[in-house]
């Protein structure tokens, strides 16, 4: 049977553009890009510090203790944090990174970000839909010259240019963290503005979806939407590390959604891309001219990870010509006359030309 990554892969690649990607803070997780629950824990070390306590092992276990119940980051943020912009101000240096984080290569685009703004330049991915608030995304996408429309407000949404125009859609649906107004609290996070709301319906109804990196736990909003979704024209795939957790798996279960298990988002994603394009190479028509040959030759030489292609691609002709000369066509009695040996030797000068150019330019490379 075909497995669930392969039957992605030609769904997406059967419907270019049609597919749209519902990101959490998973995706980010593998930059050093910190997950709300582990900035719970270094805000609890931050408040037993200021307390005098010098060495916190387990921060849930020691504020469990302090203060009779489990540490809760919507909470913590509201606690210390009375107004959204002090929150935003002391969100900033978890996205941002320091020097040494910058030595190091955090904080900084992923395999996985890298892998779709692959995919949205070739046209697979149009519209993704994240409740991240770092810029990783925006990177890549514009590093490969993508400049995609974000929605990181409810305003913007109306702004924004219309999903079936824009190169790529980006909805931020908690805000950037540059911006003061972000959702990161219970209360915040409980409903959206009833243009997001829209926005969302639009998506799910139009659109078949790949979910990465989304527990579901913390984004009621979000969960809503998703769970009053329609029945989808296309597939829906939720990628999951490990054990589903009860809230996703209740909305796996109750809205007819593929699960796949996956090692992590730059593996999957990276995966992905990598079939996609594949199948897009084994698609391409032969090429018509040698010149048209040479082209493909050049770029497939210039780096190694395309040597794979080369050979494909050089064994592709080899047997192209092969089967050509070999078939019928090419009759071993040609006669006496000095017009049909012409002839022939004319028939196979065009038959072997993509090949001899190949071979050619090939050996051009090759160090001597």
């Amino acid at each position: 049977m075909i497995n669930y990554i392969d039957s992605l892969a030609l769904s997406v690649y059967s419907n270019r553009g049609i597919y749209a990607l519902l990101l959490g803070s998973g995706i980010s997780r593998s930059a050093g890009i910190p997950t709300g629950w582990e900035i719970t824990l270094d805000l609890i070390r931050k408040i037993a510090t200021m307390q005098g306590v010098k060495e916190v092992p387990v921060p849930e276990r020691w504020y469990k203790k302090a203060y009779n119940k489990d540490p809760d980051y919507s909470e913590l943020l509201d606690t210390i944090f009375k107004s959204p912009v002090d929150r935003a101000l002391m969100l900033k240096k978890y996205f941002e990174p320091n020097k040494e984080e910058l030595l190091l290569g955090l904080k900084a685009p992923t395999q996985a970000h890298k892998s779709i703004a692959k995919l949205v330049t070739l046209g697979f991915i149009r519209v993704i839909v994240t409740t991240n608030f770092d810029r990783l995304l925006e990177k890549a996408l514009e590093a490969v010259g993508v400049y995609p429309s974000v929605i990181a407000s409810p305003d913007a949404v109306e702004g924004v240019l219309p999903m079936t125009h824009s190169q790529c859609t980006l909805s931020k649906l908690n805000g950037d963290y540059l911006d003061t107004r972000i959702k990161n609290t219970h209360s915040e996070l409980a409903a959206y503005d009833p243009r997001i709301n829209l926005l969302l319906d639009r998506i799910f109804d139009e659109y078949g979806l790949i979910v990465c990196g989304w527990s579901a736990d913390w984004d009621t909003a979000l969960r809503d939407a998703f769970a009053r979704r329609k029945k989808s024209r296309f597939s829906v795939y939720w990628t999951y590390r490990g054990e589903i957790g009860p809230t996703a798996k209740s909305l796996i279960n109750n809205t007819n959604v593929n699960s796949l298990e996956i090692r992590n988002a730059d593996s999957f994603f990276q995966l992905l891309s990598e079939k996609i394009e594949a199948l897009e190479e084994i698609n391409k028509p032969h090429p018509a001219s040698a010149k048209i040959a040479t082209s493909i030759l050049k770029k497939y030489l210039a780096e190694t990870k395309y040597h794979i292609r080369l050979h494909d691609f050089v064994s592709q002709e080899r047997e192209s010509v092969y089967e050509l000369l070999s078939g019928g066509l090419f009759s071993f009695d040609i006669g006496n006359s000095l017009r049909e040996l012409r002839k022939r030797m004319q028939q196979y000068d065009s038959a072997t030309e993509i090949l001899r150019t190949v071979i050619g330019t090939t050996l051009n490379y090759i160090p001597h």
